[in-house]
């Protein structure tokens, strides 16, 4: 989260502060492998979704169009 989240401040030139913090609850499942990396597999096996866009991509048409849409001059 930490990574999509300084990805998103890089792609809209906002200078703001990303901050991280650690779950308070200790039965948090910190290594859970679900958690950490999720997967598409399911949904290219059941939906035959192949994205064709990347993240850095997506995000950046994400930001033009709240832009153009909704007067995000700001972003």
């Amino acid at each position: 989260m930490l990574d999509l989240a300084n990805k998103i401040r890089n792609i809209t030139n906002k200078d703001v502060k990303v901050n991280f913090e650690k779950n308070k609850d200790s039965e948090y499942l910190v290594d859970n492998p679900s958690r950490r990396c999720p997967s598409i597999d399911k949904a290219r096996s059941l939906l035959k979704f192949n994205p064709k866009i990347d993240l850095d991509e997506g995000l950046r048409r994400t930001r033009d169009y709240y832009a153009s849409n909704f007067g995000g001059k700001n972003l």
